[in-house]
């Protein structure tokens, strides 16, 4: 077998490494001075440039055929993706009616680097832990909503909260399925506390 039917067997997309991961934490490190320079006309495009990058993070992959990172490659797709039942079974139909969410708002993300003036690592130590996705359909996205739309509520905290909480407090943790694999909560403890 040659080096180009490898690439072929393989899955067309991989999701994106921690090289790739590292290169948009220095995106997004590049627009934190100028969101935090509240004289800085171009601050609300900075905040605005890094909370789509935190969408990056996310949604897009590296496609093994072109040798490029795709947007939004993997951004429905429930076999890279962790996903409700029911947005995995709608997802054998269409991709109408499902919703990219991220288990901790962008927004909210967004404000703790810019706040923090976190370093390239301390971003991508952030990121790790916090910026996930879950497939969800726009039913489960409003209910998810009443649990958080632009923040974790409560009493959750950065260093100890579960990414996966407004998915327990809203009922959704059990209907996820992690691809034939346990969830991968990086803090179990914290994530049955939730």
């Amino acid at each position: 077998m040659t080096a180009q039917a490898d690439v072929i067997d393989a899955p067309r997309y991989r999701h994106l490494n921690q090289e790739e991961r590292m290169e948009l934490c220095r995106f997004i490190r590049r627009y934190v001075p100028i969101a935090n320079d509240t004289k800085n006309a171009f601050r609300k495009f900075a905040r605005w440039q890094i909370s789509l990058l935190l969408w990056r993070w996310t949604a897009d992959a590296y496609c093994r055929h072109e040798g490029v990172i795709r947007p939004d490659a993997i951004k429905y797709d429930v076999e890279m993706l962790p996903a409700t039942k029911n947005a995995r079974e709608l997802r054998k139909k269409s991709i109408r009616g499902l919703r990219h969410e991220h288990t901790v708002p962008r927004i909210a993300l967004a404000q703790r680097i810019i706040d923090s003036d976190l370093c390239v690592d301390g971003i991508y130590a952030l990121l790790t832990r916090h910026c996930r996705a879950v497939i969800v359909t726009l039913e489960e996205d409003q209910i998810l909503s009443k649990h958080g739309k632009k923040s974790m509520g409560g009493e959750w905290e950065w260093e100890t909260g579960c990414p996966y909480a407004r998915y327990k407090s809203a009922g959704l943790l059990e209907v996820l399925d992690w691809n034939g694999s346990r969830h991968d909560c990086p803090d179990d403890a914290a994530c049955r506390k939730a």
